[in-house]
């Protein structure tokens, strides 16, 4: 089953309450996203450290429900 847009925005709001995130479906296919996670809680860490933590919100997903993620993150 494929994941929706809304879904992956609130599971990294819940894991990131201050995040703003936008999620874009690059193929209409509910499977290939592109997320952007905007964070003031990233400002101390760098960008492997705040993708980590966008994967880590959606961990049990990816390879499942989301089979592809592009990842922006800034503070």
């Amino acid at each position: 089953m494929a994941m929706a847009a809304r879904d992956i925005v609130a599971l990294i709001q819940q894991a990131m309450p201050k995040a703003k995130v936008t999620v874009l479906d690059l193929s209409n296919t509910n499977y290939h996203y592109t997320v952007t996670v905007i964070n003031p809680d990233f400002a101390s860490l760098n960008k492997i450290e705040q993708h980590k933590a966008v994967y880590k919100a959606l961990e049990g997903h990816i390879g499942t429900r989301l089979h592809a993620l592009s990842i922006t993150t800034g503070c």
